[in-house]
């Protein structure tokens, strides 16, 4: 299976997994070295730790290779001006509150961030929107109403 990964997100896995791969993994042994100076290894708590803390890093490490060995670049999508698109910035109309939101794909999506995936509810219904549209969005609160009033 492919993922998509814009390029800024690539470059962000690549530079997490060598900064585990190096800095993350010497901290890691230095940790055991330590752990190991303090004596039996059966009743060590720092040691049990730093072993955990070891496997947990080589999770990462491994899930992080897995997504850039599945990864194609994105090509940047060509967008129509004023249609919503993977990349488009939509300012949204709800009971008189404004949202702002940046239309990504799931590998990047961070709701905090305003970074919604096209793959979201929200995020399928307002591609290829214009400005002006609204949307009607069923959630598990009920419908919720949008109108699109900018697009970026």
């Amino acid at each position: 299976m492919t993922i998509q990964l814009s390029p800024k997100k690539y470059k962000e896995l690549e530079e997490e997994l060598k900064r585990l791969e190096t800095v993350e993994r010497q901290k890691i042994a230095k940790h055991l070295r330590f752990a190991k100076e303090l004596g039996d290894l059966s009743e060590n708590s720092e040691y049990s730790q730093a072993r955990e803390e070891e496997a947990l890093l080589e999770k990462k490490i491994l899930q992080i290779r897995d997504i850039l060995a599945k990864a194609e670049i994105a090509a940047p999508q060509r967008k129509k001006k004023g249609v919503v698109g993977i990349g488009s910035v939509v300012t949204l109309l709800a009971k008189d509150k404004k949202q702002k939101f940046q239309i990504v794909n799931s590998q990047e999506a961070n709701v905090a961030k305003g970074l919604i995936s096209n793959d979201s509810p929200l995020g399928k219904s307002l591609l290829n929107k214009k400005k002006g549209e609204e949307i009607i969005l069923e959630t598990p609160s009920g419908k919720k109403k949008y109108k699109i009033i900018k697009v970026e």
